[in-house]
């Protein structure tokens, strides 16, 4: 049994020992207990949930995919689009359909240039 990989959260633990799974890599998430107690504990690498990979035969075949998921994350950045009432100015976020101060609908404003793209 090998650690593979050590997430920032137990979502994060989870989401990589399922794509694991897919391709019949068995493995398993601990520490995730740890996660919850973290400022109790010290925030050090050991309170991070972590995958580890039943087989050690199969670590190299996991390594390439834990690679192509950090890969993958790298190359899709986290962008919310934000917008700009246009009747009152207010900036919104994404998820409002309309403006909550003056109620302009935002299916106007997504024909119009001013939505703007914010990248955390």
């Amino acid at each position: 049994m090998k650690k593979i990989y050590t997430a920032a959260n137990p979502a994060d633990a989870h989401i990589v020992r399922g794509i694991l799974e897919s391709y019949e890599i068995g493995c398993e998430v601990r520490g995730e207990s740890l996660f919850s107690v973290r400022g109790e504990l010290p925030m050090v690498g050991d309170t991070f949930p972590t995958v580890w990979i039943f087989n050690d035969e199969d670590f190299e075949e996991a390594r390439k995919v834990v690679d192509e998921i950090d890969r993958k994350r790298e190359e899709a950045p986290v962008v919310s689009e934000s917008w700009n009432c246009s009747r009152c100015g207010e900036t919104l976020e994404s998820q409002f359909t309309a403006c909550w101060k003056c109620g302009k609908s935002r299916k106007t404003e997504d024909s119009e240039s001013n939505v703007k793209r914010e990248r955390f």
